[in-house]
């Protein structure tokens, strides 16, 4: 038992040791599933920032690509030009390479003033040669579309002059407008025909100051618009209505296009950096969810080990009860058995000087003999002494050895009881398992005996349903050969009969490809929509002859305009694109209003979930500031939460208010510093500052307001104060001073140390 003991004992120590580590683990879990839950509303924050900055460039970013396309449209449909230079770049004529605008490239800044300076020379249509221009002149003519300007590459050449070197140094002076545009080196004369005799200027005054020098036959343009003429006319303003814009539309579509691919670039950026965002949200979930679960198992493992040791801790308080009341029937033992020894001695002791005594008489008997006689009756008093001496002595003797052999008995009688508790125990966890192996046994046999059965009965039912099925099959197949027999008979009729349609079928197609081939050629009509129109009370002559008034307005329509199919197209893809930017736009607003309706719910749900907290947590501190009292926070209009006001109510312990204005200067402070803790509580922040906020308290309520703020153990609180009161209950003190005029010092003191006033000076 002794040994027992010891193993609970150590059983209890080695439980006790794995609490400890799976409280350790479990602090561990918590800890890293706060840091992860932290880490999963970070990522989730980022990841709605991102999707919004998405929206943000999908939406400009499709602006963009609609004003492109729009400005590409107005581009490949030459508006903005004249009809005669549209309707020669949409004929589609040979020998046509463009308009001016198309061959030339204008650097960034200088779109106004070479828009200036070329004027109308900017829908100038440039030709391969004076054939081509000859040709399309002509048809102008023939169609009355207009008139137009043409410059055939191998014709054109410029009249070049060489400005002055004053000229080019002087202050203002940007350039010729020939060598600041770029084209290719083919319609090189063309570019300085139209621009060879400009120069640019930087501004108004500049350009003034240019004009007085000599220029020769230059005109001066600013890259405003302003315009000198080498005979000192100067032209300037404002259009009022500019439309055309047609370099600037250039400019715009590469500025366009370079802004749609930096959005597509930002907008891949984005989505990868999203799908990273989503993708280690989706692992801190996991992991997360992995938190959880490992808590519970450690949670119930924990429960385990601790009921493990309640367990071992009422086998170790067994034991010890065990053990003391063995130690006290121990110790009643051997005390008996000490008795017994004394008993035994003394006996031994009593018979030691019994026998000496004895053997003194019998030395004495002899010469005591004559006096035997007289002294008989004390012999035999004394050996009846001894004998009851011996007596006695046997007896302790015969009840210290029963003692003994009853204590042997009681040990081998434990042991064996032990011995057959365990052999007992061992014994009926076998019995238990022959008995399930037998039951399970017993009625798996049973199951079976009874499908077999079963089974056997269903094959014998399907045989005889199968020797049914059989004896239909041969009566059923007499049958079909005398109907097989019949049928030949009709099938080699029916040949005969089909050969005789075939023959008539093929000889009316023919027929009838004849007249579609006929009905093709005269009135341009498919077989199937002649179908669609079939009459069955038309009359032929009628027919006929509406059909040849029908030739004749025909024929007096003219030509069909062609380029109506290619602008119904244009207009029809601009139609789509702009439909289905409207449906974007749509879905967009409908996913935006939907996104608000969840922000203003998840708003209100939390802002009622903190107000209830603060409710309760108000009740309770102006209970304990006041020591005692009624206090509630409501909504006025439970409905609305975010825009209804607050009501306070507070009543101090021993008044009945009907009125805020009934309550005292400290009262109304000590409510609101009630409200107060009531908020820090519901939403815990690590440092506070209060200025002044207990001026208005007495002594008394100061030691409430300072008792309070050490509940708040992870709190920091920095108090500016004038009261004595409070500084008392201060950790640290933080103070200014000015020994000297003008010269402020700090001062800093904390409980616990010893202040000296002398130090001050």
């Amino acid at each position: 038992r002794g040994r027992t003991g010891d193993e609970n004992r150590e059983n209890l120590r080695a439980i006790e040791q794995k609490i400890s580590e799976n409280e350790a683990q479990l602090k561990e879990k918590k800890d890293r599933l706060d840091e992860v839950t932290n880490n999963i509303v970070t990522v989730a924050t980022r990841t709605e920032k991102t999707i919004r900055e998405i929206d943000e460039i999908s939406v400009r970013s499709n602006q963009a690509i609609a004003r492109r396309s729009t400005i590409e449209e107005m581009e490949a449909n030459y508006e903005g030009y004249n009809n005669s230079v549209r309707a020669v770049m949409n004929s589609g004529r040979s020998g046509i390479i463009g308009t001016v605008s198309d061959i030339i490239s204008v650097p960034a800044g200088l779109e106004t003033a070479i828009e200036t300076a070329l004027g109308s020379n900017l829908q100038n249509i440039v030709c391969e040669d004076d054939a081509s221009a000859k040709d399309t002149i002509e048809w102008l003519k023939k169609t009355g579309s207009g008139r137009a300007t043409f410059l055939p590459v191998r014709s054109i050449r410029a009249d070049r002059l060489r400005v002055s070197g004053e000229v080019r140094n002087s202050d203002g002076y940007v350039g010729v407008a020939s060598e600041m545009v770029s084209c290719d080196d083919r319609y090189r004369e063309i570019a300085d025909y139209l621009l060879c005799r400009v120069i640019i200027a930087e501004d108004m005054d500049r350009a003034l100051r240019l004009s007085k020098k000599d220029i020769g036959g230059f005109r001066i343009v600013t890259r405003d618009g302003e315009v000198i003429n080498a005979f000192g006319a100067i032209t300037g303003g404002r259009f009022r209505n500019r439309t055309a814009n047609l370099l600037d539309r250039k400019k715009e579509i590469s500025i366009l296009t370079a802004k749609i691919e930096d959005f597509a670039k930002r907008t891949a950026e984005l989505g990868a950096e999203r799908e990273k965002l989503e993708s280690e949200r989706a692992a801190l979930r996991a992991e997360r969810d992995s938190l959880r679960a490992a808590i519970t198992e450690l949670d119930i493992a924990g429960n385990v080990l601790k009921a493990d040791r309640d367990h071992a801790e009422s086998l170790v308080k067994d034991d010890e009860g065990a053990a003391e009341r063995y130690r006290a029937n121990m110790e009643t033992l051997e005390s008996d058995i000490e008795r017994a020894a004394d008993m035994i001695a003394s006996h031994k002791r009593q018979i030691e000087e019994a026998e000496a005594e004895y053997a003194e008489t019998e030395a004495k008997a002899e010469a005591l003999m004559q006096e035997a006689e007289a002294i008989k009756p004390i012999l035999e008093e004394d050996n009846e002494a001894v004998v009851a001496l011996k007596v006695k002595i046997g007896e302790k003797e015969s009840r210290m050895l029963a003692e003994n052999e009853i204590i042997e008995r009681v040990r081998d009688v434990v042991t064996e009881l032990e011995a057959s508790i365990e052999d007992n125990r061992a014994s009926a966890e076998e019995l238990a398992a022959d008995k399930a192996k037998l039951t399970a046994t017993g009625e798996e046999a049973g199951d079976m005996e009874r499908s077999l059965t079963e089974e056997k009965a269903g094959l014998e039912a399907r045989i005889a349903e199968i020797n049914e099925k059989l004896e239909d099959g041969r009566a059923k197949s007499d049958r079909l050969m005398a109907s097989q027999k019949k049928d030949r008979e009709d099938l080699e009729s029916t040949r005969d009969e089909r050969y005789k349609l075939e023959v008539k079928t093929a000889r009316n197609e023919t027929l009838l490809d004849t007249q579609k081939d006929k009905l093709w050629d005269e009135f341009e009509v498919s077989y199937a929509e002649a179908q669609s129109m079939r009459d069955e009370d038309f009359a032929i002559t009628s027919g006929n002859r509406e059909s040849r008034e029908i030739r004749l307005r025909l024929a007096e329509l003219g030509d069909v305009n062609i380029g109506a199919i290619e602008e119904y197209k244009a207009v029809s893809k601009r139609y789509e694109f702009m439909t289905a930017q409207e449906a974007d736009l749509t879905k967009a607003m409908a996913e935006l209003n939907e996104i608000i309706s969840n922000m203003d719910r998840t708003i209100k749900n939390r802002f009622k979930e903190n107000f209830d907290k603060v409710v309760v947590n108000f009740e309770q501190s102006f209970k304990e500031l006041f020591g005692g009292g009624y206090a509630e926070l409501r909504l006025e209009d439970e409905s609305k939460p975010l825009e209804s006001g607050i009501e306070i109510t507070a009543q101090p312990p021993g008044k009945k208010l009907k009125n805020i204005n009934l309550l005292s200067g400290g009262e109304k402070t000590l409510t609101a510093i009630a409200l107060m803790f009531a908020v820090l509580k519901a939403k815990p922040t690590p440092f506070v500052i209060l200025d002044e906020v207990e001026a208005a308290l007495d002594e008394v309520n100061i030691g409430r307001f300072s008792d309070y703020l050490k509940n708040f153990e992870n709190i920091q609180f920095a108090l500016i104060t004038h009261q004595k009161a409070t500084m008392e209950h201060a950790d640290v003190l933080y103070g200014v001073t000015m020994p000297e005029q003008g010269i402020s010092r700090m001062l800093s003191i904390k409980l616990g140390d010893e202040f000296d006033p002398e130090g001050l000076d």
